[in-house]
């Protein structure tokens, strides 16, 4: 009842009850973790001196001020006291946890405990060489994509050192200059450098391509190979099943007539279809026809011996792809062939060399083997889980609806670890959607401040970035040309090479306020920046000059030079951009400069994308963002600023002296002329030659 329950009464101050033992271990931890999360993101930089503030003020009309080399201290640097981590200034805002999130990222490698076996020999088991016309863009990307596992290039193949080496048999013709489409190609040149341009004449077939194979792949790029898998761009290829078939030996190995290659000559085959009735006629359905009888699987003494007959081939079956012709001839002679030997040689030697005289032929089309080589039937369930080749695909989504339907599963032709130290063993970045929980312990701490530098045996991971988007018809002539001057830096250097162009189209579509395309750098400085320890941007139009000059050693002599000095800051923990700002310039040049994978990095690009006045602001646009950006507190004492520096990194041609690194053609016209003849002026220093400033101004 309610008359029952207690009423509260006070009776006067109580005698408190002393808190439980427990509680207070629990609130001193919390307390402790508190104090411990606050303090955790508080940078530890410098506070400016007088001189910082007139070097780095923006809108300082005065004179230009002396060139202030950063290797020499200044007398009053050198009177300042050196200051501990209590007199650092506390003002800087300190990074978002968005790039908190990238501080991680500075070593994205793979899965450190593989093995893997990396094939530098030049011979691959497997060549792949896939036909394509110069407009089928979206189908290489798939390819690329479902056969190889390549999403894109920010991870890029350098040197392809599995057992599979694949390439675009580029046929047709080009684009025509001055296109739009012309300008799509060379960009996925640049990105991707896995096609080879064919002259117009040469028509996509067996007998041409099995002759560049041999004739030129050989020859310029010492490739050799055991099979050789040709294929159409509107075919689809079950890869990863052929290559298991080819390397167990066994043909069909789960089909009711599995076909064993022979041990002593297990190169002398041919694997496809040989259907005589379906002549190459030089018709209008001349591409369904050709499309039917090009998908093929060869060795590599097949292929040989098919070109050693290919004057008899043509002769006897003009109309034939060159491997059905070969058929047709070796059905008509095989039986002569047999007797021949059996009359002169024993049993077992007439047979081994009836083996090495008349190739095998693995026929998908007739009565008394498989059907694997099938057409498309527009719909996915005519497909099995056996058959290898799908021909005459002509839409993408039906293409990738393949690679889904059959499970196909990506075949590596490269380990990814284009990016390391040329003085360090390889490291393995990782890929796009690795799991990274199980990386290393290191707090964000150390690892924004760590020198690979001296980390036993493991080397900073370098990429060299640059655009491939072409604007107009200017730098359409060069801009590829560039790019491979750039490329075979990064090869000497055992670097990566990364070129983009789809953040650059993608600023007319960036939010409310349309940016100028230029803006697309910080997108692809955000994008590559977390799996790197450093980039090296280059706009197009620069040129490096001294492929011999690696990043490695340049880092090595600025980070000497910074620790002369004295200033009480070491190099690894201070300096996460170089930049430089030319002897005439009101501010830094933007177009080369080197950026480290921190958080301060990441989150300086994040306030850089928030600039918004300087959109549509020209002519600087993203380099004038940067300039004022960089004023700020906690900005500027993070960048190693080499002021009045023509020399170092970014030299424009009329200062140019024998030995500078990278010059920076930025005409205010058309600068596709001046790259040129900075290319040319790069050659003629690779052959010994000496260049000066005239010959490249």
């Amino acid at each position: 009842m309610a008359t029952e329950l207690p009423l509260y009464k006070n009776n006067g101050p109580k005698k408190l009850q002393r808190p439980s033992r427990h509680i207070i271990i629990v609130l001193m931890l919390s307390a402790i973790l508190i104090i411990f999360l606050l303090n955790r993101h508080v940078d530890q930089l410098p506070k400016p001196t007088q001189q910082d503030q007139v070097l780095w003020d923006v809108q300082a009309e005065l004179p230009p001020p002396p060139k202030i080399q950063p290797t020499q201290p200044t007398q009053q640097q050198q009177q300042q006291p050196h200051k501990n981590s209590s007199q650092l200034s506390n003002d800087i805002k300190p990074a978002s946890p968005h790039s908190d999130q990238h501080s991680r990222l500075s070593r994205p490698f793979a899965d450190l405990t593989e093995d893997p076996d990396i094939n530098q020999s030049g011979h691959y088991t497997h060549l792949v060489v896939i036909g394509s016309e110069a407009s089928q863009g979206s189908r290489r990307q798939l390819i690329r994509s479902k056969y190889f596992g390549l999403r894109d290039n920010l991870l890029p193949c350098m040197q392809y050192d599995t057992d599979i080496y694949y390439t675009f048999w580029i046929h047709g013709g080009l684009p025509l200059p001055d296109t739009p489409l012309r300008r799509t190609y060379e960009s996925e040149k640049m990105e991707w450098n896995d096609m080879q341009e064919i002259p117009a004449r040469l028509e996509f077939e067996q007998a041409n391509v099995i002759a560049w194979v041999e004739n030129t792949l050989l020859v310029e790029k010492k490739i050799t190979y055991d099979y050789l898998i040709i294929q159409d761009g509107y075919s689809f290829i079950q890869l990863s099943k052929t290559k298991f078939e080819l390397d167990s030996g066994v043909i069909g190995q789960y089909t009711h007539s599995p076909y064993s290659l022979t041990s002593d000559t297990p190169l002398n085959f041919v694997w496809g279809t040989f259907d005589s009735t379906k002549s190459k006629s030089k018709s209008k359905n001349q591409n369904e026809n050709q499309n039917k009888n090009q998908n093929v699987i060869v060795g590599s003494t097949a292929a040989k011996l098919a070109l050693s007959k290919q004057s008899e081939i043509h002769h006897l079956y003009p109309d034939l792809p060159l491997l059905t012709g070969m058929y047709e001839l070796y059905n008509s002679i095989q039986d002569t062939l047999k007797a021949v030997t059996d009359a002169s040689l024993e049993p077992e030697a007439a047979a081994e060399e009836q083996e090495r005289l008349i190739p095998a032929f693995i026929r998908e089309d007739g009565p008394e083997g498989t059907q694997r080589f099938i057409d498309w039937e527009n719909n996915i369930e005519s497909v099995h889980a056996e058959d290898i080749v799908v021909k005459n695909v002509y839409q993408d989504s039906e293409f990738a609806a393949l690679s889904d339907w059959s499970y196909l599963k990506p075949t590596r032709v490269c380990h990814q670890h284009g990016s390391f130290s040329a003085n360090h063993p390889p490291v393995h970045p990782m890929d796009d959607d690795q799991d990274m929980s199980e990386d290393s312990e290191e707090t964000d701490d150390e690892t924004s401040s760590k020198d690979y530098s001296n980390s036993g045996g493991m080397g900073p991971s370098v990429a060299v970035l640059t655009s491939s988007y072409i604007y107009d018809a200017c730098m359409e002539p060069s801009a590829t040309r560039a790019a491979m001057n750039k490329r075979a830096y990064a090869l000497e250097h055992n670097y990566a090479f990364v070129a983009r162009s789809a953040e650059f189209a993608q600023q007319s579509a960036t939010g409310h306020v349309r940016r100028k395309a230029v803006w697309g750098k910080i997108d692809v400085l955000e994008k590559a920046l977390p799996k790197y320890d450093w980039v090296f941007w280059l706009d197009m139009d620069a040129v490096i000059m001294d492929q011999k000059r690696s990043l490695d050693d340049l880092l090595e002599e600025l980070k000497a030079d910074y620790q002369k000095q004295d200033n009480g800051f070491q190099f690894d923990k201070q300096i996460d951009m170089i930049v430089s700002r030319p002897s005439k310039d009101r501010m830094i040049n933007a177009g080369v400069l080197l950026i480290r994978n921190t958080p301060w990095a990441m989150q300086f690009l994040r306030d850089l994308q928030d600039m918004s006045g300087w959109y549509q602001k020209g002519p600087s646009y993203e380099q004038g963002a940067m300039w004022e950006l960089l004023q700020k507190p906690g900005n500027r004492e993070r960048v190693l600023l080499l002021d009045r520096d023509d020399h170092t990194f970014n030299t424009f041609p009329s200062y140019y002296i024998p030995g500078d690194f990278v010059v920076h053609f930025a005409p205010d016209k058309c600068p596709n002329d001046a790259v040129v003849k900075g290319l040319n002026a790069a050659d003629l220093i690779l052959q010994g030659q000496r260049i000066t400033a005239k010959d490249i101004e």
